[in-house]
């Protein structure tokens, strides 16, 4: 991985202020795909109740109400439009065929 320590905690930074929550999650996977969209568009963001999961399996399933996606009030409308956005299948396919080496 190329880049320096200044990058990757830029590209970890929490959000500040007034936290909201844009999405609740019961699956670990699906989390961490909105968390890596809304920080890939340059949304601080984080997943509340994650550790509970890494402690105690047992407690997270009769608890905390899952992995709850976390980011500043200021970035909460730009964040729900993000993850409201949806890739339909043929788009999918296209990205999927693109990809493919020649």
């Amino acid at each position: 991985m190329e880049g320096n320590a200044d990058d990757f905690r830029q590209y970890q930074q929490e959000p500040a202020g007034d936290l909201v929550q844009v999405g609740a999650f019961g699956w670990m996977e699906e989390a961490r795909q909105a968390e890596g969209l809304l920080r890939s568009e340059s949304i601080p963001c984080f997943l509340k109740n994650e550790n509970i999961l890494r402690i105690d399996p047992f407690v997270w399933m009769n608890g905390p109400g899952g992995l709850c996606l976390m980011v500043a009030a200021s970035d909460a409308e730009r964040a729900l439009e993000i993850l409201a956005t949806r890739v339909s299948d043929e788009e999918l396919a296209a990205q999927s065929e693109a990809a493919k080496p020649t």
